[in-house]
């Protein structure tokens, strides 16, 4: 049976454009872990903001957490920064009790990586919504 399908709207897939470096509030709306490691060979866990201030409402951008034992201090500091009691040694981790937490993303702009000519966002940092003051950024 044939499927309908409406490309109304879908543009060219080369219609993206990156905005300007900075911070900007979002939501956290989504954690999951990766299904296979990356190239530290560890997994890591993959972060999706969505609901970014001051754009299209569609927009998502990622940041990911590397679960290497010589990267944890990236993931432990922002974990303590958004209220997660974080013990010495192993513990388990609810993701799902920061899903639509908002949050303050340092953003910055690199070239792309499929296609170098493009610019595309990173996340940098993800700090609490109060912490751009304190830290002196904004």
């Amino acid at each position: 049976m044939p499927i309908k399908i409406d490309m109304e709207g879908a543009g060219s897939g080369n219609d993206y454009e990156a905005f300007a470096a900075g911070d900007y509030h979002a939501n956290i709306k989504e954690i999951k872990l990766s299904q296979k490691a990356g190239p530290s060979g560890y997994h890591y866990l993959e972060w999706i903001f969505n609901q970014i201030e001051g754009q299209n409402e569609n927009r998502m951008l990622w940041f990911i957490a590397s679960l290497s034992p010589n990267a944890l201090w990236r993931l432990k500091a922002v974990l303590e920064r958004l209220g997660v009691d974080v013990p010495e040694g192993e513990f388990e981790f609810d993701e799902t009790a920061l899903i639509g937490t908002k949050v303050l993303l340092k953003v910055g702009t690199q070239p792309g990586y499929r296609d170098p000519s493009k610019t595309e966002n990173t996340v940098e940092d993800v700090l609490a919504p109060s912490e751009s003051a304190a830290m002196g950024w904004g």
